[in-house]
């Protein structure tokens, strides 16, 4: 779904952050050298994907369509935090 793939660029995004500051804390009492959050695509880019997708159908010939549910892993409990905040 359209939201959930703009989430998780967002996540992306913040993932090098989160990582940095998570370990700035238990290490560092500074937070130079911190990450930019540029590395997200930009929303266009996906509103552009969805406004042209077409999904399959069995119709067209396939054997079947198979719906795949997203179940996220994480590395981390940070990471699954970050995840997890609202963009």
């Amino acid at each position: 779904p359209r939201d959930l793939a703009l989430h998780n660029n967002c996540f992306r995004a913040q993932l090098a952050q989160a990582r940095y500051l998570s370990d700035a804390r238990a290490n560092h009492p500074g937070l130079d050298g911190l990450p930019a959050c540029g590395d997200r695509v930009p929303d266009v880019a996906y509103h552009s994907y969805f406004k042209r997708l077409q999904l399959p159908a069995a119709a067209e010939g396939f054997d079947a369509v198979l719906d795949h549910a997203f179940i996220p892993v994480f590395d981390s409990d940070t990471d699954e935090q970050v995840w997890n905040q609202h963009f």
